[in-house]
């Protein structure tokens, strides 16, 4: 870290992305031992880089200033200083509200696989409760798309869902996640049928169907856990 701070003060240009990506790194490392207001304050510096990246490049630096101001946020709440977390949630409020003013339907899938990837951030950081609200936003925006006949739409929800789904397993809502990971597979083998070939459909639909096969087995359906497991298997080959 001492050697991108120095690259940084010789060339600030330059070395600004770099510095920000390892204070990113560093504030999940904290974030992931529990240490929420080191992880905040690290995030904080990371913010103040990604919002002078944003200032001058605002259609490529987008997506790392929303995912920072996520973490922002989470981080905050996890220490307790609401006020600050509030203000991070203004200004992601601010960043997607410019998105959706003139060109919503054009960032619809950016923003909700930017909140599905938050989601499942949390839920590796141990807080799937957490999660279950991004993946929830994440959800709610792609089924407000005028159209879900997009392939690229279709998609996004399946990802929400079983990320969703995740989620809830994590708590112990067994029922509810078997609702939406019914959906997520019913979704991506219509996408995977629609084009076999296509490695993504095929990858999305094996992950799906491992999640399905947890929730079934959760729920003491273990017969049709193995069947879900074994075909998510056979597509991996």
């Amino acid at each position: 870290m001492e050697l991108r701070h120095t690259l940084f003060s010789v060339d600030p240009t330059e070395y600004r992305p770099a510095l920000a990506l390892s204070l990113a790194k560093l504030a999940t490392y904290h974030a992931q031992l529990g240490e929420w207001t080191q992880a905040a304050s690290l995030e904080e510096k990371a913010t103040s880089l990604r919002e002078e990246l944003y200032a001058q490049d605002p259609d490529f630096q987008r997506e790392y200033l929303d995912w920072t101001l996520h973490c922002l946020e989470f981080y905050h709440l996890e220490a307790g200083d609401q006020a600050a977390a509030a203000t991070a949630k203004e200004k992601l409020t601010k960043l997607r509200r410019v998105l959706f003013t003139d060109e919503a339907e054009l960032y619809r899938t950016n923003l909700s696989s930017w909140s599905n990837s938050f989601s499942w951030h949390l839920r590796e950081l141990g807080r799937p409760d957490r999660g279950l609200k991004h993946a929830q936003e994440a959800i709610n925006i792609i089924r407000a798309a005028p159209s879900m006949d997009l392939p690229a739409v279709a998609f996004c929800l399946t990802c929400s869902l079983d990320t969703a789904a995740a989620c809830l397993h994590d708590i112990g809502h067994y029922e509810e996640a078997l609702a939406y990971s019914e959906e997520a597979v019913g979704l991506n083998r219509v996408l995977h049928s629609s084009d076999p070939e296509d490695t993504k459909y095929r990858k999305n639909l094996a992950e799906i169907l491992e999640m399905y096969g947890k929730v079934l087995g959760a729920l003491g359906r273990v017969e049709a856990a193995e069947k879900a497991a074994q075909e998510a298997a056979s597509l991996r080959v």
